[in-house]
């Protein structure tokens, strides 16, 4: 009966901890932690505070094997002390300490209570940890660029509005590298072009938007002239494009879109970054097909494309297993903004 009794404590015990936890992950709030803060003797951890104070005494008492000695260590009078073990006792129906003695000596079910709760603590600290952890949380970030990336670049800067102490870092990097770095879990999010995730089963993405497809050309090009472009007009053109090192799928893309549209494209020149490929194209070396979106008008002419199978969508990636509440808060943070963004 006794061990039953101290069996059902400490699922007590256990359930709150627990329930604490989950309350925690699900809001992600920080007043939480306010609550972590409480005012204590300065004795116990921060995070012991999340566990009952007469248990906190007990382990206090059975560890000094004193009440005199525990009381000064706690900093409170021993006849209170005293009554504070005497009402845990009370709740939980067993006696904990043998005062027979000149001593306090643990019963077996003392010696039993003692063993879980010192699990529990450990547990309670491991917790109290974990959430410090989130409150200095690092987030990588991985993009293909950082002007064909600026709408992102905004919805950080919302979601750092009231997430300061996060710390976002941005990587860039080719297109297979962002998948790389992600399934090697270098990065915590990638964005980029659908074809350089899709074919993966351990990655997650949301479609953020959809690009627009044109030609570019340098200003002094025949095309120049044009307000749109039907991709018939593309079949003798020579093409600068992305090299497979650059992004394999992509560029297997490119090549069964062409096909799709009725020709086989005459590359001139594959670069091995998008930064190369618009200068070669600004300078009269051929041209290419991008979205709209990742090009200035300053630099090379920007026509709609017609009539095309190429196309793209952008996406934001993380692995299927991300399960880190703050990455979680800022991936729903981002979907939010495009949500809005869109409409």
């Amino acid at each position: 009966m006794i061990v039953h009794v101290i069996i059902w404590y400490i699922d007590k015990l256990r359930f709150i901890v627990y329930n604490i936890y989950g309350f925690f992950i699900s809001t992600c709030k920080s007043s939480y932690l306010e609550l972590v803060y409480l005012k204590s003797s300065g004795l116990f951890y921060r995070g012991d505070m999340m566990l009952e104070q007469k248990v906190l005494y007990f382990i206090t008492v059975a560890e000094e094997k004193s009440f005199s000695a525990a009381s000064k260590k706690l900093y409170l009078s021993q006849p209170n002390l005293s009554k504070q073990v005497m009402l845990l006792e009370r709740e939980i129906g067993v006696t904990l300490f043998d005062r027979s003695g000149y001593r306090p000596v643990l019963t077996t079910a003392g010696e039993i209570y003692y063993k879980e709760c010192k699990k529990i603590q450990k547990q309670v600290t491991e917790l109290y940890n974990k959430l410090q952890q989130l409150e200095s949380h690092e987030i990588e970030i991985g993009f293909t660029g950082l002007y064909q990336n600026r709408r992102i670049i905004n919805a950080i800067n919302e979601f750092k509005k009231e997430n300061s102490k996060v710390k976002i870092s941005l990587n860039k990097f080719n297109f297979d590298d962002t998948v790389n770095s992600l399934l090697n879990q270098k990065i915590h999010i990638s964005f980029g072009i659908e074809s350089n995730f899709k074919h993966y089963n351990q990655i997650k993405y949301h479609v953020l938007y959809n690009y627009d497809i044109c030609v570019i050309c340098s200003f002094d090009h025949p095309f120049a002239k044009y307000t749109e472009l039907d991709v018939k007009q593309l079949i003798n053109e020579e093409f600068i494009v992305l090299s497979k090192k650059y992004g394999f799928q992509f560029y297997q893309d490119f090549i069964k879109a062409c096909k799709l549209d009725g020709f086989v494209p005459k590359i001139k020149k594959e670069v091995e970054s998008f930064d190369s490929l618009v200068f070669d194209v600004s300078i009269g070396e051929g041209v290419a097909i991008t979205s709209c979106d990742v090009v200035r008008s300053e630099e090379v002419k920007i026509i709609p494309l017609k009539n095309s199978h190429h196309s793209s969508k952008y996406v934001m990636a993380y692995l299927d297993k991300e399960q880190n509440p703050i990455t979680q808060k800022l991936i729903h943070s981002i979907l939010n903004y495009f949500e809005l963004y869109n409409k």
